[in-house]
């Protein structure tokens, strides 16, 4: 679980009396050292940059020394998922607005680093106070750009509980939640979905709900299946096809491609926080899963038109008394029925009500901790763009890529660092000419 960077409740919040008796497991550690935002001129930085310290990394492990330092240096430097504005005003994740998206489109916005108009349909990063937004090209390389990617990283591919966006179709984006770790397709679903070897393909196992699908309007269950993406030159993902979920003799079927954006949840060692226990979510998706879940319409139109596109306040549940409230209430809101938003608000909800079941009398109290701290919404008022908006103030990282560093590379640098030595000159590499293959996201 993520060390919290939230601040310790000010005197006078809660009596003695009503203090929690434990800490949630979020907030048990001490909280990591955040820095400053990267210089613009990181953004320019050139790749062999990363890739010299991808050796000096390398050959200080084999010589005995210097691995812990700079690995917690990178790691620091990653962490700087909170991109600000000019002014200091920490940013937040926006995409198209269901129903207002239609009006507020016609407003056009510059990106304040390229000057490019943005792309409200890609998303973006927005300061209400000033009214600056970065397009997702610029705002991806400033909160997490591959000059962060510790050495010894896989990167940062989909895993369970990240989310897909897909769309917007009209002003409606489509929430998918991730269920498995992302992988390279197969020869066999290449071939069915005529991808050529210029391009990448991954897939993924996904849970969702929509009104497309006949077990979601008609069965009341939630929809299992794998997703295949496509990674174009562009550097664009798009979905292209699916197989049912549980079927290893089900047929790939192809459809009309669809461009993703995504949610990265915290928990992981790369953006600051310990790894999700998959274990745990793992149950927690099957429970959501065996729970009656008809698509609502009606809670559609309610999250989309009328609902208030606010958050849960620590501040209102600040004592034992009122999360116990709070969490009778929020599972009374699992109950309903559920929209493709729904349902990653139901299922991190329920991991965090599971996560500290062994903890005895305080697990309530610390789960309703942890979800006001990483999940703090109604799963039955929250449309995706709120859920988005939410999520990027709980240091969630909206991205239009996945980032990733070749693993059989990776041993190549190794040998390679054994013989070479990085000469730096006032902190510049002079000399880093290493064949490292990269497929690096922007």
């Amino acid at each position: 679980r993520m060390a919290s960077d939230a601040p310790p409740p000010a005197p006078g919040d809660a009596s003695p009396a009503e203090a929690p008796t434990a800490t949630p497991c979020s907030l048990r550690n001490e909280p990591l050292p955040l820095v400053p935002p990267l210089p613009q001129s990181s953004l320019r930085a050139p790749v062999r940059s990363l890739m010299a310290d991808m050796i000096r990394t390398l050959a200080s492990g084999v010589r005995g020394g210097g691995v812990e330092e700079i690995a917690d240096e990178k790691l620091a430097r990653a962490l700087n998922v909170d991109l600000k504005c000019p002014k200091g005003h920490v940013m937040s994740a926006r995409i198209t607005r269901e129903v207002l998206g239609l009006v507020l489109g016609i407003k056009k916005h510059q990106c304040l680093n390229c000057q490019e108009l943005v792309a409200v349909k890609d998303g973006y990063y927005r300061c209400h106070e000033c009214d600056n937004q970065y397009c997702m090209h610029c705002a991806s390389k400033m909160v997490l750009d591959a000059d962060c990617l510790p050495p010894d990283s896989a990167g940062l591919l989909l895993g369970p509980g990240d989310i897909i966006l897909t769309g917007p179709t009209v002003s409606i984006t489509h929430v998918i939640m991730v269920t498995t770790r992302m992988q390279e397709a197969s020869a066999e679903a290449r071939e069915a979905l005529g991808v050529s070897a210029e391009h990448e393909l991954f897939e993924c196992g996904t849970i969702e709900t929509t009104p497309f699908y006949t077990e979601c309007v008609v069965e009341g269950r939630l929809h299992r299946s794998n997703y295949y993406f496509q990674r174009l030159r562009s550097e664009h993902i798009e979905v292209i096809g699916f197989k049912p979920w549980g079927s290893e003799n089900a047929t790939v079927t192809a459809i009309s491609a669809l461009k993703c954006k995504f949610v990265f949840h915290p928990f992981r060692l790369l953006l600051g926080g310990q790894e999700l226990n998959t274990a745990i979510f793992d149950e927690a998706v099957r429970v959501s899963e065996e729970q009656p879940a008809r698509y609502g319409n009606i809670t559609a139109v309610r999250a989309g038109v009328f609902a208030p596109r606010m958050r849960l306040s620590p501040d209102k549940y600040n004592t034992v008394a009122m999360r116990q409230k709070l969490m009778s209430k929020i599972r009374k809101h699992w109950t309903h029925k559920p929209i493709c938003s729904s349902v990653a608000i139901m299922v991190w909800q329920r991991y965090f009500t599971l996560l500290p079941r062994e903890e005895g009398t305080d697990a309530e109290d610390l789960a309703a901790m942890d979800i006001l701290r990483w999940v703090p919404m109604k799963a039955d008022t929250t449309a995706p763009s709120t859920l988005v908006k939410m999520l990027g103030a709980c240091r969630w990282v909206l991205r239009t890529d996945v980032v990733s560093l070749s693993h059989d590379v990776a041993g190549e640098a190794a040998a390679i660092a054994c013989e070479s030595v990085v000469e730096e000159t006032e902190g510049e590499v002079v000399e880093a000419s290493v064949p490292v293959k990269m497929v690096v996201g922007l």
